[in-house]
């Protein structure tokens, strides 16, 4: 009887909300680095009395609308909206914030709830890491976003998975700190990006038949490619050319039956290619 008691302590224990947490209605814990929320509510929670800025993770799962003011005063470390069935985004939804680190948009349908009246501009000097998955992002609309975006001074990583368009052309000029930028999962068949920061770039997953002369010239700092899952059959000797920093190349997973001679011998930093699952016989 006495180790059931301590069960049922144990249990009531675990499942206890952490008051100093924000979003009562929501489940919550707290640990050093802040309270982790995870809310499953159409309608956005109540924020009730803040005792406990920090805020390490905060999902919102299913909501139909987020209000004005919706995160002010909060210092969040995550961020992430996975909202099928996103109605309406005030104007001022992300205005206020204290901090907020990295945002995480997952499965929006309407992606222009979010690009209508540049609703993310409030995060322009405070958010180093955005995610935009699933949401129906195409040449036409991936343009708005990166405009709306370009003046974020802190914004170092950029994630644009799983999403609709076919080429990619863009100069990330204004982009000073950009660091990462992850394109994989998409449908791309033609590639032009220009950027004196880029150090990493993940453009599996897509449609990428050639590699053209010189493709990664104007990525001169550029160490981590990857380039798996696509469509290349040949990989010629100028493909890489200038690309001098490169340290890793992933071509895993293509139908590269050719490569070359000397098609990797430029890049004197290059310390891993990967090319497995290939239609090679052999390397020279």
């Amino acid at each position: 009887m006495l180790f059931f008691i301590y069960v049922l302590i144990f249990v009531a224990y675990i499942h206890a909300e952490d008051t100093r947490c924000p979003f009562q209605s929501c489940s919550n814990s707290y640990e050093t680095l802040g309270c982790t929320i995870n809310c499953e509510s159409k309608q956005f929670p109540l924020m009730g009395p803040i005792i406990e800025k920090r805020i390490w993770k905060l999902r919102l799962n299913n909501l139909e609308n987020i209000p004005k003011n919706a995160f002010q005063f909060l210092e969040i470390t995550n961020l992430e909206i996975e909202c099928q069935n996103l109605k309406f985004i005030d104007d001022e939804a992300f205005a206020n914030i204290n901090k907020l680190d990295k945002l995480y948009l997952k499965n929006i349908r309407d992606i222009e709830l979010i690009l209508n009246k540049n609703k993310l501009q409030f995060l322009s000097k405070i958010t180093n890491t955005l995610s935009i998955f699933n949401s129906s992002l195409d040449e036409n609309n991936v343009l708005s976003l990166l405009d709306q975006i370009k003046t974020w001074t802190k914004l170092e990583k950029l994630e644009l998975d799983r999403n609709l368009f076919k080429n990619f052309n863009y100069d990330f000029k204004s982009f000073q700190n950009l660091k990462t930028l992850s394109l994989s999962d998409n449908a791309i068949e033609i590639l032009d990006i220009k950027s004196q920061m880029l150090t990493e770039l993940n453009i599996n997953a897509n449609q990428i038949t050639k590699l053209d002369k010189e493709m990664f010239k104007n990525l001169p700092k550029l160490k981590l490619l990857n380039l798996e899952s696509n469509n290349i059959s040949k990989v010629f000797n100028d493909s890489f050319l200038l690309a001098n920093d490169l340290l890793s190349i992933n071509l895993n997973r293509n139908f590269i039956n050719y490569i070359e001679p000397n098609s990797f011998c430029e890049l004197k930093s290059l310390g891993r290619l990967m090319l497995s699952y290939n239609n090679l016989s052999s390397i020279r």
